[in-house]
């Protein structure tokens, strides 16, 4: 299956900076990804999901924005990129070519998404995520680390292809309702 085929690549891998861990329990995408964080040992994070594709200059994009913050004494920090869709084979479409960050829009619809990186340190202070938002953690987390954040930064360039099939949301929220319910929920909390 999917867990063992991804658990031989690690270890195929020897890449010390990559570990792959099977939790006991299945605790839901908010209760994982808490998990996932706590194993951690970096003092960045980067949010994608299990079958998107990053851009091979992805992390370097990343790293040098932060870098560059860095270098000024800026902290905390939360990045994010431009994204595509893909088809999961050779078909890209859908380009979201996104806004630098604009509270009022991000109030209205979860624009920023993918690929989002931030500190430890703002997660610190933003809290992990909450398992009463399951449907739209990713959307309830960014509100929370965006209020928190001292700079914002929009890297404008593609660097995260989200993928793109029958039960995914990139294929269209009506395929998940709960998740509208869930992202009303993280907008009044």
């Amino acid at each position: 299956g999917g867990e063992d085929s991804m658990e031989q690549a690690v270890r195929e891998r020897k890449d010390d900076r990559i570990r792959y861990i099977r939790l006991e329990a299945n605790e839901g995408i908010a209760g994982n990804t808490n998990a996932a964080i706590c194993r951690a040992s970096g003092r960045y994070i980067g949010l994608l999901d299990h079958d998107d594709v990053l851009t091979p200059d992805a992390l370097y994009e990343m790293a040098h924005a932060l870098k560059e913050k860095e270098k000024r004494g800026i902290h905390p920090i939360f990045l994010y990129s431009d994204e595509d869709k893909w088809d999961g084979e050779d078909s890209y479409y859908e380009p979201h070519h996104k806004l630098d960050f604009n509270l009022d829009l991000l109030l209205s619809n979860n624009y920023i998404c993918h690929l989002s990186t931030f500190s430890r340190e703002l997660m610190d202070q933003a809290g992990r995520f909450s398992t009463e938002h399951d449907g739209s953690q990713d959307y309830d987390m960014i509100l929370r680390l965006t209020e928190k954040a001292k700079h914002i930064v929009h890297i404008p360039r593609v660097l995260y292809y989200w993928r793109v099939h029958a039960g995914s949301v990139a294929s269209g929220v009506g395929v998940k309702p709960y998740c509208i319910l869930a992202a009303k929920r993280a907008l009044q909390d």
